[in-house]
C-alpha cells in the first residue's frame, strides 16, 4: 500500500551539474531559504503568468 506524500517526504532526483547550479542562482535571485520555497516561488510565478495570459472572459 502506498502511502501520501506528506510535508516532510523528500523527493530525489537527478540533475547534471550545470542544471544544479542554475537552480541553485535562481535560488539565491528569488531569495528562497530552501528548494522547498523556490518551487512554490516559482509555482506562483508561473500561475500568476497564466493567470495574466489568459484572463476569463464573462
Amino acid at each position: 500500500m502506498r502511502r501520501a506524500r506528506g510535508e516532510g517526504d523528500t523527493i530525489h532526483i537527478t540533475l547534471d551539474r550545470n542544471s544544479y547550479y542554475k537552480l541553485v542562482e535562481l535560488k539565491g535571485r528569488l531569495k528562497a531559504a530552501t528548494w522547498a520555497e523556490l518551487a512554490d516561488k516559482l509555482v506562483n510565478m508561473v500561475e500568476n503568468c497564466e493567470r495574466k495570459r489568459y484572463k476569463p472572459v464573462y
